[in-house]
């Protein structure tokens, strides 16, 4: 399936959000506050791409069920992280060919990472159209015509 790795996520007012980038001193630490506050900066449109590369590179901890300690992905799911990255970086037209195991993958690690709905939502609608498409369908708001 063709993705466009270039699509911008949006506010709920419908403007594109900014990659929020830490501001680092001559040491390469991280600038606080004097509150101890981290610092950020808005710096360009924040991209599926973005999304993908920091998912892929830091992909996020898992939960052990058993004992609820965080652990490492599998070996096996890290190679496929670094294939896809390649991919990802690899790519400069903004579109690029994804395999469903390679979607599923980007949208099981993507949900993981990140808190927002919002973000993961627009993540997995871009994604998986089909998917999103099924989800505004049975949406129970929507009156049968």
């Amino acid at each position: 399936m063709s993705i466009d790795l270039n699509y911008k996520f949006k506010t709920l007012k419908g403007k594109v959000v900014k990659e929020k980038v830490p501001i680092l001193d001559e040491g390469e630490n991280q600038v606080v506050s004097e509150f101890g506050i981290p610092q950020f900066e808005l710096r360009d449109d924040f991209t599926l791409r973005k999304l993908i590369e920091d998912t892929l590179f830091n992909p996020p901890m898992i939960r052990d069920e058993r004992t609820g300690q965080a652990r490492q992905i599998t070996d096996q799911k890290k190679k496929a992280c670094y294939k896809l990255l390649n991919k990802v970086m690899n790519n400069k037209d903004g579109l690029i060919d994804l395999k469903s195991d390679e979607i599923t993958l980007l949208k099981d690690l993507i949900t993981k990472k990140f808190n927002s709905p919002w973000t993961t939502g627009q993540a997995c609608d871009i994604l998986d159209p089909a998917e999103a498409a099924e989800n505004k369908e049975t949406d129970p708001k929507k009156k049968p015509s």
